[in-house]
């Protein structure tokens, strides 16, 4: 094995492996995440129907009526890094507040470059919508490659990443029909 030349391939060839090694294990990694807030996603949203579903049972003259079934619902997640692998699934009907304040959030970063009550996000109509809540140091919002500071309202989608204070949080957007869960 003297010639150079067939060192650099072999070289080559095994840094090519391994980072396609690397690559499908993130990838697998990355679409695990996923598929567990698209559980837990489906968890909330039977969790609602069934709450539906009693609270129905109780009233007067609920003999005549029925959940709301086969009803397509938004159901949003967020997922980001803190000390350890952070997410939080939601309803965006009820929307959530995100600050450093442990009053009144839902998600919690205590971060000193957060706000107390930083942004909330919500669903507006079939919209997600992010309000920054005239936090001190605003919210960054990541579509794609662009990136820009909001102020006010901005409409959202899956894929996109939020940045509150050094914490950068991806939106997972799932849609989710009642009817077969």
């Amino acid at each position: 094995m003297n010639n150079p030349s067939m060192l650099i391939v072999i070289i080559a060839v095994l840094t090519s492996a391994a980072v396609s090694i690397i690559l499908v294990v993130q990838n697998n990694r990355r679409k695990s995440a996923i598929r567990e807030l698209n559980n837990a996603a489906r968890k909330l949203v039977k969790e609602q129907n069934l709450s539906t579903s009693l609270r129905n049972e109780d009233a007067p003259g609920s003999e005549n009526k029925t959940p709301p079934r086969g009803r397509v619902r938004m159901v949003v997640g967020l997922e980001w890094k803190d000390r350890e692998k952070e997410s939080y699934v939601f309803d965006p009907m009820e929307g959530i507040r995100i600050g450093r304040g442990p009053q009144n959030n839902n998600v919690i970063i205590p971060d000193d470059e957060v706000s107390l009550h930083h942004c909330v996000l919500y669903q507006a109509s079939s919209d997600l919508v992010l309000e920054d809540l005239h936090s001190t140091n605003g919210t960054v919002l990541m579509h794609g490659l662009n990136k820009r500071r909001i102020r006010g309202r901005v409409r959202i989608f899956d894929g996109d990443r939020i940045c509150v204070g050094s914490t950068e949080m991806t939106v997972h957007v799932f849609w989710i029909d009642s009817a077969y869960i």
